[in-house]
């Protein structure tokens, strides 16, 4: 399960992610508990929430 997890966070981080991060900067991950300092980091954490959720 863990490794799905790992292959499904990856998949998301460069199909999703990075189409999404102009949007991960403007809400600032409040959605998700997060206040990131680059878009970049605020996806990890929004996809990890997502695979282990």
């Amino acid at each position: 399960m863990k490794l799905t997890c790992v292959l499904i966070a990856a998949v998301l981080l460069l199909a999703v992610c990075q189409l999404d991060s102009a949007d991960a900067i403007t809400r600032d991950c409040k959605t998700k508990g997060y206040a990131c300092f680059a878009s970049t980091e605020c996806c990890v954490q929004d996809c990890w929430l997502v695979c282990l959720y």
